[in-house]
C-alpha cells in the first residue's frame, strides 16, 4: 500500500475516533449540576457562586425582571464572579455552564444551570428583604 494512503487512512480512523469519544463524553456531563447560588455580599452587590470544578472556563448569564441576558466567561480556576448592585424587588436570574475548550472544533458546554431570586417570595439570599423574612415580617 502506498505510504501515502496508509498516512491518510490512519488519520482519518484517529480522528474519527477522537470525534466519536468527544460525542460521548459530551453526554456525559451534558446536564452536571454546578450548585449554582446566588446571594446578595456584604457591600450589596450581586454574588454568584458555582462548586462544580474540573473545567477550563465558566460562562455565567444572567438578566434582571426578565430583561435582555448579559454575559460573562470566567477561567477555570475561578467558581464565583460579582455581577452588579443589588436593587430591591428586582428578580435575578442567573445561570452558570462549564466548558472543556478544545484547540480545533467546538467547545464542549454543559447545560445552563439556573437560578432566580429577588421575587417577594423567594428573596435573595443576604438581601434586606430576606432579613425580614427571617425576622417574621411579612409583605
Amino acid at each position: 500500500m502506498n505510504p501515502l494512503i496508509r498516512t491518510t487512512t490512519l488519520s482519518l480512523a484517529v480522528l474519527l475516533t477522537a470525534t466519536m469519544v468527544a460525542s460521548s463524553a459530551a453526554g456525559a456531563f451534558e446536564d452536571v449540576n454546578m450548585n449554582t447560588n446566588i446571594s446578595v455580599d456584604g457591600t450589596g452587590n450581586i454574588l454568584v457562586q458555582w462548586s462544580d470544578g474540573g473545567f477550563d472556563e465558566y460562562h455565567v448569564g444572567w438578566r434582571v425582571n426578565g430583561g435582555p441576558r448579559d454575559s460573562r466567561s470566567r477561567p477555570g480556576n475561578k467558581q464565583f464572579t460579582v455581577l452588579m448592585r443589588y436593587t430591591p424587588g428586582a428578580v435575578y436570574e442567573v445561570g452558570v455552564q462549564g466548558c472543556i475548550k478544545h484547540a480545533l472544533g467546538h467547545d464542549q458546554c454543559t447545560s445552563w444551570d439556573t437560578i432566580t431570586c429577588g421575587a417577594a417570595q423567594s428573596p435573595c439570599p443576604g438581601s434586606p428583604e430576606a432579613r425580614q423574612r427571617r425576622r417574621g415580617y411579612t409583605y
